[in-house]
């Protein structure tokens, strides 16, 4: 409320972008998309009617990051070739791009284009983008099922947060939807139950919306696998609630 108050005093376009791109990034992590398209479309008008390229970039990066989670590759595809363009102008975001576009290439079943992209960020210098491409390896290797390197590279994604002392990160958090596949893989059905437990009572207190949804669903099938019929219904109306 206090830097909305400031903002709003300051009386400059700009810096009103960077208050709603913020706030609607932050709303896109805890799966709130309805209020981050919101507050990202009030950026967006503001940016067109006080043009700035690296603003509008910054917005281009958050608007794909929504329709990406919104599973609309179509519209993530536009917005993300949008940010590229810009990158001619601004020289900025270049590495985050490029890793959600392997991210984007993940969910197109291009495997090797991913890989790419993502191996030589996941083996650099710590930093944001190396952990969410530590976090998209996990699921590229899993789908392409080279397990031993999926349990790898996941394993050093919570390497480098112990180390770091840091909280659990978007990348760290969304990395259990790799770790539960490996669990569920080896048929371990009471492990797969016991760690989607913990992480959707963090994501309920969060309001994590998206990644409560689909690690219900895993649970759904843990659940189902070890015989608990009813859990697993539970679980599913849990994740379409």
């Amino acid at each position: 409320t206090e830097t909305r108050i400031a903002v709003t005093k300051a009386g400059d376009p700009h810096i009103s972008v960077l208050l709603h791109e913020s706030v609607a990034r932050m709303e896109a992590q805890s799966g709130n998309l309805s209020e981050a398209d919101r507050h990202l479309r009030i950026a967006r008008d503001l940016v067109a009617s006080h043009p700035n390229a690296w603003l509008e970039q910054l917005c281009s990066i958050n608007a794909f990051c929504i329709a990406f989670l919104e599973s609309n590759l179509t519209a993530a595809r536009r917005h993300l070739d949008q940010a590229k363009r810009l990158c001619r102008t601004t020289g900025s975001f270049a590495s985050i791009i490029e890793n959600n576009e392997a991210h984007l290439l993940i969910r197109m079943g291009r495997f090797k284009e991913a890989a790419s992209r993502l191996e030589p960020a996941a083996s650099g210098a710590p930093s944001p983008v190396q952990l969410a491409a530590l976090d998209g390896l996990g699921l590229l290797y899993f789908a392409w099922n080279r397990i031993s390197e999926c349990e790898d590279v996941l394993t050093k994604l919570r390497a480098l947060h112990d180390d770091n002392k840091t909280g659990p990160s978007f990348a760290l958090r969304w990395s259990l939807i790799a770790r539960v596949r490996l669990v569920l893989e080896r048929g371990e059905w009471q492990s797969a139950i016991d760690i989607t437990s913990g992480a959707i009572a963090k994501g309920l207190t969060r309001g994590d919306k998206h990644l409560v949804a689909s690690l219900s669903m895993l649970q759904a099938e843990a659940y189902a696998r070890s015989g608990q019929a009813a859990m697993s219904s539970g679980a599913v109306l849990r994740a379409i609630a």
